[in-house]
């Protein structure tokens, strides 16, 4: 057979599933079926009999090879092989939140966020603080002389030091304080 791997390219969310991209023929007319073997450094994986590799077993920037042999029951054909690398999952960050709130001028505003990253690397996300569309800071605090009314964003850029995810932010408008 002629075979890959799908999906292409794979991360270590994705389960791994043989494809058999070119039937083989038998000359008997027997039905053809196939092993499959799934290795990684040449040691089979637990699960080399199935035709998928689930993304359990897999980690970021190893290489699996697929090895399918056809078997018509009686003999087997030639044996026909697939590789792929498993690459990085992008992270995300969620449940973005500004505090306090409600906030009024002289307070130092904090960012926080939930990070997640499939492939278990540390947070290594960026922070940009913007006030009324302006650039006012990137650390995860901000101090400033806010005014009543001013929109302030806290906008977080996950990084896992390899990939760079979706943003996510978080609004508030600073309450007025009494005079």
């Amino acid at each position: 057979p002629e075979v890959s791997i799908s999906p292409d390219p794979a991360a270590t969310t994705d389960d791994l599933v043989a494809v058999i991209d070119t039937e083989p023929t038998d000359e008997d007319g027997d039905s053809v079926s196939y092993l499959y073997e799934w290795t990684l450094d040449g040691a089979s994986s637990t699960s080399s009999t199935s035709d998928t590799l689930p993304s359990s077993t897999t980690q970021r920037d190893e290489t699996w090879t697929l090895t399918v042999t056809p078997t018509d029951g009686v003999t087997t054909g030639e044996a026909a092989t697939a590789e792929i690398t498993i690459s990085n999952t992008e992270p995300t960050v969620t449940d973005v939140v500004i505090s306090p709130d409600p906030a009024y001028a002289d307070d130092t505003l904090s960012c926080s966020w939930t990070f997640s990253d499939d492939d278990n690397d540390s947070d290594s996300s960026t922070v940009l603080w913007t006030a009324d569309g302006i650039a006012a800071g990137s650390e995860t605090t901000l101090t400033g002389a806010f005014v009543g009314g001013q929109e302030v964003i806290c906008t977080v850029t996950p990084n896992d030091g390899t990939d760079t995810g979706i943003d996510a932010s978080e609004s508030i408008t600073i309450t007025n304080t009494e005079p």
